[in-house]
Formats: structure tokens, C-alpha cells, sequence
């Protein structure tokens, strides 16, 4: 009976081990990209075929290197039978140019050269931080032989729709870059879409874009927008020889922070907070710099045009601040 027990039971335990290790039980991956012409400015879909009980991908990140890596970690801790999968990950737009696909499961490891084309048409709008009020354009680059808007613009709530043909009235001559304006007015402020199709309906580009409501912060590489895009919050540096403007890294809607010198180096962060229904109405402002060189920090509550401004001397440890009668603008 005791030798039973062990054949069974060792089997059970190799099987247990392999699972919770993460490794596949059959060392095969498929890879496949959907759709097969990826370019520049839309996501896509990375397919993977395994043998698994629930995988995931754990990691997904973008690596140094030529062609450009992208690694993506894949692990599997059930203890269910495993069975053939097929575990779809959606990656982000890549910049065109050569990459590769890295998938990694286990001790399986697969790579899948990836070719990111550049768009054949882009559009943006024009100013790209528009308010309400501004008369707002669209502006579609490309490369094509004749190109031109075949009516006006088609608005259905908040989307819009540019008529696109390429087609020459005469013999054409080959294709060449071009940029095109078009006229779509002043928008209420929120969210809208505007989209390239052409004669036959298919959607070539698209582009999304909010207009703001007139006395909203606009957000930049140097502006940090809080509380709703009510708080506009800006820093400048310096030393004793160079001085600039402070870079932003959007954290929430009521926190930030900026990097002075190197993108990996933060220095600042920075907070508003809503105490408005607190015994003494008020905007509370936090402030933390890991920094000694001159700071001025500026927080502007563009509802209001009330101004709140901290300096940090140069050569001085910034100190925390915890302003809790910054603002006195409720609500």
C-alpha cells in the first residue's frame, strides 16, 4: 500500500511544482499581431497561442536596444489542468521603426520582428489646447496625389467627419506630402473626435481632443492642471548657474510632480485639496521638494485669478509645506 501511495503522489508533487514555478508545460508559444499592418498612431493586439490554466501577462514594458524590444512577461500560478489558450495583450502605439515582439513564459522564450509604419494620414486640430469661444481647425497631413475635402465637415453630437478624396480630375501626377485645414467652428467645451473617411466610408485617421471651459488651466510640459483642471501649478529652478522651467509628471487629479534637471530624478510634488466642506472653507496646498537649489513655485485658481507663491533660496533644504488657508475661493 505504501508504494502506492508514493507513485502517485510524486507525480502530483512535479506536477504541483511546475505550475506554481510559472513554467509552461509545454514549451511551444505562438505569437501573432492583430492587425498585421500596425502603424504609429493606433493601438494593437499582441496574440499569443500557450498551454495553460489561467496565464497573464505580468509585465509589459519597452526595453533599450535594436531592434526596439518589447518584453512581455507571462505567468501562470492556477493549479487548474492546463489547456491550449490564446491570451490577447493590447499594447499602446509604438513609434515607427524596427522592433521585436519578446514573449516570455516560463523558461519559453519567443521573439517576433514587428514593423511599425509611420501613418499614411495624421490630423490634429489647431490650437491643440483650444477653449471655449476659439473657432477651431482641423489640420490633415498625408501624402497623396490630389488631395482635397470633398464637402464640409459632418458634425453628429461630438464627431466630426472630414470628407477625404484623393481622386485627380485628370491624368495624376505621382504622390506628394501635403497638409490641409479645415473649418469646424467653435465647440462646446468636453471631449470631441474628429475622423478622416474616405469615398468609401473607411475611417483613415482620427483624432480626440477636449475643449475647455473659458478660465480652465491647459495642461503642458510645464504646466501641472488640478482639481479638475481648476489649479495651474508652475515651477521654475535655479542655480548658480543655469535656471529653467520645471518639467510636469501628472500623478492624480489632485497631485503632481516636476523634475528639474533629468526625467528620472523627480524634485517637486505638489497638492491641492478640496476642504470646502471643512469648519473654514478652503483649497489646502501641500508642497515637498527633495531639492536645495532656488525653487518658485506658483499655484493659480484660474475660477477665481487668486495667486498662492513659495520660494525656496538657493543653497537651502526646500522644506515641506502644508498651507491649509491657501485659497479661500469655495467652492
Amino acid at each position: 500500500m505504501r508504494a502506492r501511495k508514493t507513485s502517485w503522489i510524486l507525480p502530483l508533487a512535479v506536477f504541483a511544482v511546475t505550475i506554481l514555478a510559472g513554467a509552461p508545460l509545454r514549451a511551444s508559444l505562438g505569437v501573432s499581431v492583430i492587425p498585421a499592418r500596425v502603424t504609429d498612431t493606433t493601438p494593437f493586439e499582441v496574440v499569443i497561442a500557450l498551454n495553460g490554466s489561467c496565464p497573464q501577462a505580468t509585465k509589459v514594458e519597452r526595453l533599450p536596444g535594436y531592434p526596439r524590444p518589447l518584453h512581455i512577461a507571462i505567468s501562470d500560478l492556477c493549479l487548474s489542468p492546463p489547456a491550449d489558450i490564446l491570451l490577447s495583450i493590447p499594447i499602446e502605439p509604438l513609434l515607427s521603426g524596427d522592433w521585436v515582439i519578446r514573449v516570455q513564459y516560463g523558461n519559453d522564450e519567443t521573439d517576433v520582428p514587428l514593423k511599425v509604419e509611420p501613418a499614411p494620414f495624421s490630423i490634429d486640430t489647431d490650437p491643440a489646447a483650444a477653449r471655449i469661444g476659439d473657432g477651431v481647425s482641423a489640420v490633415v497631413r498625408g501624402s497623396d496625389a490630389c488631395p482635397h475635402f470633398a464637402g464640409p465637415p459632418d458634425a453628429e453630437g461630438r464627431l466630426i467627419s472630414l470628407h477625404y478624396s484623393g481622386r485627380c480630375a485628370i491624368l495624376p501626377p505621382g504622390p506628394s506630402p501635403f497638409e490641409l485645414h479645415a473649418d469646424v467652428g467653435s465647440l462646446d467645451p468636453g471631449d470631441h473626435v474628429v475622423q478622416i473617411v474616405d469615398d468609401g466610408g473607411s475611417i483613415l485617421a482620427s483624432h480626440r481632443f477636449r475643449v475647455r471651459a473659458a478660465g480652465s488651466c491647459v495642461p503642458s510640459d510645464t504646466i501641472l492642471c488640478l482639481r479638475d483642471n481648476r489649479f495651474q501649478v508652475e515651477a521654475t529652478w535655479s542655480t548658480a548657474t543655469a535656471s529653467g522651467q520645471a518639467q510636469v509628471v501628472p500623478q492624480t487629479d489632485d497631485s503632481g510632480a516636476f523634475w528639474f534637471f533629468s526625467q528620472g530624478n523627480l524634485e517637486l510634488l505638489v497638492k491641492v485639496l478640496n476642504a470646502c466642506g471643512a469648519k473654514s472653507p478652503r483649497f489646502w496646498v501641500f508642497a515637498s521638494g527633495l531639492t536645495n537649489v532656488g525653487v518658485h513655485l506658483t499655484v493659480t485658481d484660474t475660477q477665481s485669478g487668486e495667486t498662492w507663491e513659495r520660494d525656496n533660496p538657493l543653497g537651502q533644504r526646500f522644506p515641506p509645506l502644508f498651507d491649509t488657508n491657501a485659497f479661500a475661493s469655495c467652492p
